[in-house]
């Protein structure tokens, strides 16, 4: 097991053989640390480091920032892992750590539902919450899709394999991230229906409407209101699996239109 974790996923926190490390002592060098890591694989050159981070401030102080940043750095960790010349700065790339965002990153590339259910529990939260730096709210939001499109084929995959409840649960954690999502509703309709609740599958049609209409001023896609028709007239199966079983695998689909399905 790597005697260095660190865990960039939700608030910052970085682990020596299982105990807790302080973090560096300013949010500045515990973002320049996250940075390092994350771009360990080459050399960064100071100049760059300066702009990205002190871009604001004249060279000579944004300089030293740099330094006592770095110097806040290496305090905080058990060995000196930071590598650095007059140029360059590098996160030792031969290190022995492992880090939540590329475990993450490599189960969201998988379809297989067990990979998948461990990607989106790996996703504490959202990148480095509490930074706002413009390289970690891009970063945040990059993987934030990835989480998306992650949940997104898990719950399919769920509904596919007759996991009504955890796909419900899935839905649920869709929705609670992007509300207006109408295929994470009628998915929640389904997966109701299936655990023969057909009244909450009703209202969860409902929200769905005061939802879209509050945010968009518009009503639900056809497809919703065609699924609530359909259960309120009792041609969907209530209490068993629908005959319908969509793929795996999101189709591929046009392009969304005021906010409704991604």
């Amino acid at each position: 097991m790597p005697t260095l974790r660190l865990y960039f996923l939700g608030t910052l926190d970085i682990r020596h053989d299982g105990e807790q490390l302080p973090k560096p002592a300013t949010l500045k060098s515990q973002s320049l640390l996250a940075y390092l890591i994350l771009h360990r694989d080459r050399p960064q050159s100071r100049d760059r480091l300066v702009v990205l981070f002190w871009g604001d401030r004249p060279e000579r102080k944004a300089r030293a920032s740099l330094s006592t940043a770095l110097w806040h750095i290496r305090r905080c960790l058990p060995q000196d892992y930071v590598e650095s010349d007059p140029h360059t700065v590098q996160f030792d790339p031969h290190s022995d750590l492992w880090l939540d965002v590329e475990e993450f990153q490599s189960h969201v590339s998988q379809d297989d539902i067990a990979t998948l259910q461990s990607a989106v529990a790996l996703y504490r939260g959202d990148f480095l919450d509490g930074f706002y730096h413009e390289w970690v709210i891009d970063e945040r939001y990059r993987l934030e899709m990835l989480f998306m499109d992650a949940l997104t084929r898990l719950m399919m995959g769920l509904e596919a394999t007759a996991e009504h409840d955890s796909a419900l649960a899935a839905a649920r954690q869709l929705l609670e991230r992007d509300p207006l999502r109408e295929d994470a509703h009628r998915l929640a309709m389904r997966a109701y229906c299936s655990l023969g609740q057909r009244n909450a599958a009703l209202e969860q049609y409902h929200r769905c409407c005061e939802i879209v209409q509050e945010e968009l001023g518009a009503p639900p896609m056809v497809e919703t209101t065609e699924l609530y028709e359909e259960i309120m007239d009792g041609r969907f199966p209530i209490g068993e699996v629908p005959e319908f079983v969509p793929a795996v695998s999101p189709p591929e689909r046009p392009a969304p239109v005021a906010g409704h399905d991604p």
